[in-house]
């Protein structure tokens, strides 16, 4: 906390929030940086995003948060705080680039709505009954 005292975007926050703190931090942040080793679901990584915020996300090969980034400077080195740190300041020196991707990434976010994707669940569940359906008429 010290330290980041000299930088130009404070205050800093480190430490554990609620769920409803870390939407209003959200709210504010251009960047999302998501370090995970391992991530199944990237629920507060999708969060962000809804939220606008660029998320810098680890190539890890246990963590499926990469498919929520959508430009390349989105994706760092696993493990390489200085591939991060690239990214960081490749997105600061790029402010215009910053501001286009925050609404590019909160647009890509809106496929997530839980209403928007139930609906191809629905009709894969659809499609299997009436598969099963067919297959059921041909055997009886």
């Amino acid at each position: 906390m010290k330290m980041s005292r000299k930088l130009p975007n404070t205050p800093v926050f480190l430490g554990k929030y609620t769920q409803n703190q870390q939407l209003s931090f959200l709210g504010f942040a251009d960047l999302y940086v998501h370090p995970a080793d391992i991530e199944v679901e990237g629920m507060t990584c999708l969060e962000a995003c809804a939220c606008g915020c660029v998320p810098l996300v680890s190539d890890s090969p246990k963590s499926a948060t990469k498919q929520f980034t959508q430009h390349e400077q989105s994706v760092f080195n696993h493990g390489n705080y200085k591939d991060l740190s690239n990214k960081i300041d490749w997105w600061v020196e790029h402010p215009d680039e910053l501001k286009a991707q925050r609404k590019q990434t909160a647009s890509y976010a809106q496929n997530f709505k839980l209403k928007n994707s139930l609906n191809p669940y629905i009709e894969m569940f659809e499609e299997a009954i009436r598969d099963f359906k067919s297959i059921n008429k041909k055997i009886h």
